[in-house]
């Protein structure tokens, strides 16, 4: 928990840096642009999402096998997993099959253990206090 403190601290820098890095790769690009012709707008879309591609299908082959994960395919899924996306990511997958197999890889980081675990954390309080919330028509 206490280095995602500290990465919390610094998440712009390291945003941009990772961002940087993406667009020197050729994966991202950067577009400005203006909305209602006052507001700048800058995004980063993937140039032909092959790599986005390419590790969604390794993500799946993964956890419909029995192969162990590289150290950043074990990541990739704890962050999934913990972020619950595993639905939106591997979207025609049966993941009630695999459920068991994918929270087994989900665990194999220690990373993605602690970002799992400060997410559902952050999800429950945030769950906590809507419901908590007064309603009011």
């Amino acid at each position: 928990m206490f280095w995602l403190r500290e990465m919390a601290l610094q998440q712009e820098e390291i945003y941009q840096v990772a961002v940087e890095r993406l667009i020197q790769r050729g994966i991202l690009r950067r577009e400005e642009r203006r909305l209602l012709w006052v507001f700048s707008v800058r995004r980063y879309p993937t140039i032909d999402g092959t790599e986005r591609d390419e590790a969604r299908v390794r993500l799946s082959l993964l956890i419909q096998g029995n192969d162990l994960p590289t150290p950043r395919d074990a990541i990739l899924l704890s962050l999934i997993h913990g972020c619950r996306l595993s639905e939106h990511i591997f979207a025609g997958l049966d993941l009630a099959a695999h459920r068991n197999r994918l929270e087994t890889l989900a665990r194999t980081d220690l990373v993605g253990r602690e970002v799992s675990v400060a997410t559902v954390a952050s999800l429950d309080a945030l769950g906590r206090a809507l419901s908590e919330m007064p309603v009011s028509f």
